[in-house]
């Protein structure tokens, strides 16, 4: 009980406590204990704050005053004016505004906005040797004050030149010179331009030039610069050697020599003299000794050229000089001392393209040009007086031939299978035309006999396929012609028809005998009539006559010769008084 009095007087004691210093009625109650003021409203640069102080007994005593207006106290915000302007070399600044009172400060460093050249000036020309330079000024020059100058690189090109050029390297008669301008910023720097040949400027020395194979040895005042620039020459005493490996012979007492191949091959020198016991003998002859087929002086097929020495000694071509060089191109020039070929001197030399024969030559030797069928043309010599039997027989490329006039005799075959002659003139000195003489020559048209012929032997114009006419002179006392045919000068004999005459033909009444192979190989024919008259027909008289053709007979064969008609295929009719049967 006693507890309970003293916890109801304690709780009456604060009651009371705390209803007195609430009381504004009694408000001496206690003494304040006041804290420090606390800013509870800051100042600004426009406005007094408010700051607050309160009591530590009761914390809801409190006490407020105003605090002074602060002009300090700005509310700052980043502004739209620059505050310093920046300059090429120092930095500016931006600007800082208050809200309040609207202030301005200064805040941020812009920095420097360095130089800016624009258009340069060169104010110095580079040169070949030296640096040039340019000048700009700073936009801002006006502010900054700045120009700036640089270096312009080296102008290789960029040269001064002298203008005068001096000669470096002469020119001669077989070079050019140099002659060369030096640059004024450089003397290391040149130009060149070349000096035309002078073909005056020449170096001379006397020389002595050795004989080689194929010339003569030489005394000659010599070029230096060019060795076939001669001021003065004169023979040494040397002869050219001829090629290595050709064999030579002494012949007529020692006194000469002849020469034959040896072990020499391909392009051949025959050289005009040799040296014998220290002096030269003329080469005179080519030959071997036995001139044969088998054993001659220069037949091989590895011989490709001959070439003889312009003062060549040589008056003979031996028989077989060149049998079957078939491997020799091109030309030869026989020499102009040459006054005999021998027989089948060029024989078969299938490549040879033409030969010069000199005016001196009197005779060329049986088949002396046989089957060389590169042969072109050829010209005979006016003193050769008789063309010997197959001497250009099988000459396929000849084209054309000049008989000279002095020309008697043409013998047998002479121009046999010169298939591509188209022409020949026969002069009036012949006399004689041997057997086969343009026998197969195939591109022949015509053909003139001069008045001087005497004997025109058996298939003279055998095989002649364009053979069309034959006209003998008018004055010939052997022989006459009547629309291309040949006829004895009575004309009793028919002796040949040319082959390429076509169509019908009508033997006249006067011809009495028809010559051996007369119609040789006539197959343009279509048909001959043989008059009463003729009583004699020689063998082969219409060798390979077709069946295609025809032969009227209107008197008898007897007489005839049994093999008149030899291969003949031909329509033979006989006249019966009345009809062809």
């Amino acid at each position: 009980m006693k507890t309970k009095k003293i916890l109801v007087c304690g709780l009456l004691a604060v009651i009371l406590a705390f209803v007195a210093c609430n009381s504004e009625v009694t408000p001496a109650a206690h003494v304040h204990q006041w804290g420090e003021y606390v800013i509870t409203t800051a100042p600004t640069c426009t406005t007094a704050g408010k700051e607050t102080r309160t009591c530590a007994l009761d914390p809801t005593h409190k006490e407020t005053r105003d605090v002074a207006v602060n002009p300090d106290a700005h509310n700052w915000k980043a502004g739209d004016e620059v505050e310093i302007q920046p300059t090429c070399t120092t930095v500016g600044y931006g600007s800082q505004v208050c809200t309040r009172c609207a202030e301005t400060k200064p805040e941020g460093e812009i920095p420097a906005l360095g130089h800016e050249f624009e258009t340069y000036t060169q104010t110095l020309i580079p040169t070949c040797a030296t640096e040039g330079s340019e000048t700009a000024d700073c936009i801002r020059k006006a502010i900054c004050g700045e120009t700036d100058t640089r270096a312009v690189a080296i102008d290789p090109a960029a040269h001064d030149w002298n203008d005068s050029y001096a000669i470096t390297t002469p020119a001669t008669c077989s070079a050019t010179g140099i002659e060369t301008d030096t640059c004024k910023n450089d003397t290391t720097h040149t130009r060149t331009q070349i000096i035309a040949i002078d073909p005056d400027a020449h170096d001379w020395n006397t020389e002595i030039i050795a004989a080689t194979e194929t010339t003569d040895g030489i005394e000659a005042i010599i070029c230096k610069h060019d060795h076939s620039h001669i001021k003065e020459s004169s023979f040494s005493g040397e002869y050219a050697t001829g090629t290595a490996g050709l064999a030579y012979e002494l012949i007529n007492n020692n006194t000469a020599y002849r020469v034959s191949r040896g072990a020499a091959i391909g392009a051949i020198y025959i050289p005009a003299y040799r040296l014998y016991n220290g002096d030269y003998l003329p080469v005179r002859e080519i030959g071997n000794g036995a001139n044969s087929s088998s054993s001659n002086a220069f037949g091989s097929t590895t011989v490709t050229s001959i070439t003889f020495a312009e003062e060549s000694q040589l008056t003979t071509i031996s028989s077989y000089a060149f049998y079957y060089c078939t491997n020799l191109v091109g030309s030869i020039f026989i020499p102009v001392g040459v006054t005999e070929i021998g027989s089948y001197t060029f024989y078969g030399c299938t490549s040879l393209n033409s030969v010069t024969i000199p005016a001196g030559v009197t005779s060329i030797g049986y088949q002396a040009f046989r089957g060389c069928t590169s042969l072109t043309s050829i010209t005979i010599p006016a003193g050769v007086t008789v063309i010997e039997g197959a001497t250009f027989s099988g000459c396929s490329s000849l084209t054309s031939v000049t008989i000279p006039a002095g020309v008697t005799s043409i013998g047998a075959s002479a121009f046999y299978q010169c298939t591509s002659l188209n022409s020949v003139t026969i002069p009036a000195s012949v006399t004689v035309i041997e057997g086969a003489t343009f026998r197969s020559c195939t591109s022949l048209t015509s053909v003139t006999i001069p008045a001087s012929v005497t004997v025109i032997e058996g298939v003279t114009f055998s095989s002649c396929s364009s053979l069309t006419s034959i006209t003998v002179n008018a004055s010939n006392s052997n022989y006459a012609s009547e629309s291309g045919i040949l006829y004895n000068k009575a004309k009793t004999e028919l002796i040949f028809v040319p082959q390429g005459i076509s169509g019908y033909i009508t033997i006249p009444d006067s011809v009495t005998s028809i010559g051996a192979s007369a119609f040789y190989q006539c197959a343009s024919l279509t048909s001959i009539t043989i008059p009463a008259s003729v009583t004699y027909i020689n063998y082969d008289a219409f060798y390979s006559w077709r069946s295609t053709q025809t032969i009227y007979i209107q008197g008898s064969t007897a007489g005839w010769n049994s093999n008149w008609r030899s291969d003949c295929n031909a329509v033979i009719k006989y006249w019966n008084g009345s009809s062809w049967v």
